[in-house]
């Protein structure tokens, strides 16, 4: 079970999705920096910080889909605690936007959530 609260830290909305599918996962976030010298060398600089990016793809009823909307309509750029399926706790952004619902299955539907931040 995926808890969403939002806005961080001055919590106010709490959404509850059901657990990811398979394909969940987790990396670091790396930002590359190229920089040019005064005598004409060029470096480049990849830092990696406490940033992680989080992509969990849910399979939603009818119901939960609208809620969700709903959420994300109103805390899409808002700071989003989760609690996520291995009783960890981040703090995170919404990375993708628009979200796009699909399915076959007209009471199914799904979507990937794309999130940025990092583990407290």
């Amino acid at each position: 079970m995926i808890l969403l609260k939002a806005p961080y830290p001055a919590i106010d909305v709490v959404t509850v999705l059901p657990n990811p599918q398979f394909n969940d996962f987790e990396h670091r976030v790396q930002e590359s920096r190229t920089k040019r010298m005064m005598d004409g060398t060029t470096y480049t600089y990849i830092e990696s910080g406490d940033n992680r990016q989080l992509s969990m793809e849910f399979s939603l009823t009818k119901q939960k889909k609208l809620e969700l909307r709903a959420f994300l309509r109103e805390h899409n750029a808002s700071k989003i605690l989760l609690l996520d399926h291995n009783n960890q706790h981040w703090v995170l952004q919404l990375v993708r936007n628009p979200f796009e619902f699909s399915g076959r299955v007209k009471e199914v539907s799904l979507i990937t959530l794309v999130f940025e931040g990092h583990q407290i």
